[in-house]
């Protein structure tokens, strides 16, 4: 009884996390996708090389990317029950938008 009260409490507090995640991520899938296609814009400044350019392309798709397979892992590790699994996927859009904004900051501009 116990470990069924445990059970359901895991997965209701799964199932809002994955629904937040699922929700937000579809509301800001279009924006970021926007923000990726013109980061290829920076490409026009003389100073910048061509390998920075392209690792900056490169983390700016990352974001977008990862929205998809994050709801699909979400949902697919809910159903089997795996929540704890369920709910880290839930932040893999946030580590990525994370590590882009670092190495967009940390890559030199020339």
């Amino acid at each position: 009884m116990e470990t069924s009260l445990l059970e359901n409490r895991e997965r209701n507090k799964t199932k809002i996390f994955a629904w937040i995640a699922t929700v937000l991520y579809i509301l800001i899938f279009l924006p970021t996708l926007q923000f990726a296609a013109i980061t290829g814009m920076v490409a026009d400044s003389p100073t910048v090389s061509p390998a920075v350019v392209a690792a900056i392309v490169f983390f700016s798709f990352c974001v977008p990317i990862s929205m998809p397979v994050s709801i699909y892992f979400v949902w697919s590790r809910y159903l089997r029950k795996k929540y704890k699994a369920s709910r880290r996927f839930c932040f893999v859009p946030l580590y990525a938008m994370a590590n882009a904004i670092f190495w967009m900051c940390a890559l030199p501009n020339h």
